[in-house]
């Protein structure tokens, strides 16, 4: 049991130094805009005989960042 209190007592340490820390920068608002488009990469299977990789099969893990709808105005 006294090794749980001194884990929780060093989490909280770190906690109260990571807060201490981010305050003292100064804040910019970072303004990222990152589209990422899939369409060539899962077409391309169809159109060459030869593909190096398979979409389903090796960039599904990693491909999904979000979903949402594209809209045209």
């Amino acid at each position: 049991m006294p090794m749980i209190i001194r884990v929780l007592r060093f989490l909280v340490l770190a906690l109260s130094i990571t807060t201490a820390q981010a305050q003292s920068y100064p804040v910019k608002p970072v303004r990222i805009v990152t589209q990422v488009t899939g369409g060539s990469l899962w077409t391309l299977q169809f159109m060459r005989d030869n593909v190096a990789w398979d979409a389903l099969r090796d960039y599904a893990p990693v491909s999904l960042l979000m979903t949402s709808p594209n809209i045209v105005v």
